[in-house]
């Protein structure tokens, strides 16, 4: 089967903001784009918690058909294999219902205001949370993949955050980039305090072995930092020059698992650059 990137699309300029990306995606694979838009008939702002219902009719349903059908013009006249998906009913369940059939899913989030800005980004954190597939979370800035330059791996020393080398190593691989891995630390003790520099320590020996086992053909780099570990790996992104954060997520089982998944939504919401997510299952 052919690679396949998947956009969800919602109607709007900034949900057509993936298109350029997953273009770039699709030509540098061989692939090709599903372009999905459900049609919601269950809105909701959080988790199992219900906000709307009600039933599209025709007239809604020959909308998205055609919506959808005028993008995969455009695409196609760009030279990429396209194929279009109506679906209705609950945005993330139906996009999550798809993780088999695709290798990739591109979405935005954020950049909106209000309601709509509250909607959109609970929708994103509810695919993450129940797909299992790659999702690349975009912000509102247009980007292409000739601009990821410096992609951030945040590692722990665990095997569940390092389950994003290999997707980070084929996106470096696409796009030429240095792959930079980093570790932060606890910043709870004064940094004289034995117990942190044994900590800094032991995160500076873990990237060292990380980079000394990285494939040949991949530039790389290690940082470390001492903060709470959201807020350290959104400072090592916005003050090194990342274009792309690449991490582990899901908390399906386990206490391990729910930490490092909330880590992880956490650095969506509050990351500048593109993030892409990368199921530990």
């Amino acid at each position: 089967m052919s690679y396949t990137v998947m956009v969800a699309l919602d109607g709007s300029l900034l949900a057509e903001r993936a298109l350029r990306p997953a273009l770039d995606l699709a030509r540098l694979q061989d692939g090709k784009i599903l372009l999905v838009r459900v049609l919601p008939t269950v809105v909701s702002i959080a988790q199992d918690k219900d906000l709307l219902r009600f039933t599209p009719t025709a007239d809604d349903r020959q909308q998205v058909q055609d919506y959808l059908e005028r993008q995969a013009a455009l695409l196609r006249q760009a030279g990429c294999e396209v194929e279009v998906l109506p679906k209705e009913g609950s945005v993330a369940l139906e996009l999550a219902s798809l993780s088999d059939q695709v290798d990739l899913l591109l979405m935005t989030s954020h950049g909106r205001s209000g309601f709509e800005r509250l909607l959109l980004g609970s929708v994103t954190e509810e695919v993450v949370r129940r797909a299992d597939l790659p999702v690349m979370v975009l912000r509102s800035q247009p980007v292409r993949l000739a601009q990821f330059k410096r992609i951030l791996v945040p590692l722990d020393g665990t095997s569940l955050a390092a389950r994003a080398l290999p997707t980070a190593y084929q996106m470096a691989r696409l796009t030429g980039a240095t792959v930079v891995f980093c570790r932060v630390t606890y910043a709870d003790l004064d940094p004289d305090h034995p117990e942190r520099q044994r900590e800094e320590a032991e995160a500076r020996d873990y990237l060292a072995h990380i980079q000394e086992t990285t494939p040949d053909d991949i530039q790389s780099e290690s940082l470390t930092w001492a903060s709470s570990i959201p807020r350290g790996i959104l400072h090592l992104a916005q003050h090194h020059n990342i274009d792309l954060v690449v991490m582990a997520t899901h908390q399906r089982s386990g206490l391990a698992r729910a930490w490092w998944g909330s880590v992880a939504e956490n650095v969506v919401r509050g990351s500048l650059c593109p993030v892409l997510l990368v199921p530990a299952s």
